[in-house]
């Protein structure tokens, strides 16, 4: 079944801007970087065509919300989040059912992240069909507008101030399992011929259940292997033989069967696995120029 896909991390500094920027605008071979694996330009074209979009006014994402800074006389405190960046999308599979386009799809999500934020807080946008799934990365600045009420013997009124507060938005686990159900609600009302989309999960979510389903998949296994060896005996003891042989076939093919699912979830882990390592921390720098694949 095909799933929502919404990841979100905090940009703190200039380098992790930059990075991000690099990543976006695929800049990697104009500024000398090793392009990562990950990234195929022979994948777009199917879907649709990388695009990268400056949405304020700057020469670069960094000099963008520097301006927008000043502009709202904001003076972010040191080591302050200046932005979040997302990632959104639907499986690539969706696409395939629902006969819906892309960039098209892309665009109705975004409207997720405008509704949350504000349109005059998007830093950037790039949709990125160059990679496994369809997505877009999305720069936002965590802005937040106060009123100030005053009074004095002169009179009272309020005054309008702006600050950035990424725990508004972002706050512990919580908020992020919301988030992966609030956008889960956005995205479904896009629907249609039987493309069915279900809630995405946190990486740690996906560790969980991607080692409950293996461990429960090698369960399977290890009884299948105990019967197949029982069929086998029964065969060289000459009791049945017939039926047993019949029975040994198919659980032959159910046990490469179960194999295969096997390696799959495997594969699913390790990927989650690794998702989890970066949003810990352990990998942050360079962001997702990592090649962690969507």
């Amino acid at each position: 079944m095909s799933h929502t896909i919404c990841r979100v991390r905090k940009i703190s500094t200039k380098g992790e801007m930059g990075a991000a920027e690099v990543h976006n605008s695929r800049q990697y071979e104009e500024l000398g970087y090793t392009v990562p694996d990950n990234i195929q330009p022979d994948k777009q074209g199917v879907l649709g065509y990388n695009h990268y979009e400056l949405w304020l006014e700057g020469k670069s994402m960094m000099d963008a919300v520097e301006k927008r800074l000043k502009k709202l006389s904001i003076t972010p405190r040191k080591g302050a989040v200046i932005a979040h960046e997302y990632l959104i999308g639907v499986s690539k599979d969706w696409y395939e059912k629902a006969n819906y386009s892309a960039s098209g799809m892309l665009s109705n999500l975004l409207k997720f992240i405008i509704n949350r934020y504000g349109s005059e807080n998007i830093v950037s946008t790039a949709e990125h069909f160059d990679e496994t799934t369809p997505h877009m990365h999305v720069v936002v600045m965590p802005v937040v507008k106060k009123e100030r009420k005053w009074k004095n013997k002169n009179g009272s009124g309020s005054k309008i101030s702006y600050g950035l507060s990424a725990s508004d938005f972002i706050d512990g686990k919580d908020t992020l399992s919301q988030l992966q159900t609030d956008f889960f609600e956005f995205a479904r009302r896009w629907d249609q011929n039987g493309a069915v989309l279900r809630r995405g999960l946190l990486s740690e979510e996906q560790t969980k259940e991607y080692t409950y389903k293996t461990n429960h998949l090698l369960g399977e296994l290890r009884e299948l292997n105990n019967s197949m060896t029982e069929l086998i005996l029964n065969i060289q003891q000459g009791n049945d033989i017939a039926h047993s042989k019949a029975e040994l076939e198919k659980q032959k093919l159910k046990y490469d069967e179960l194999n295969k699912s096997i390696e799959e979830q495997q594969k699913l882990l390790a990927t989650s696995e690794k998702k989890t390592k970066y949003r810990k921390g352990k990998n942050k720098d360079g962001g997702w120029m990592k090649g962690i694949d969507f």
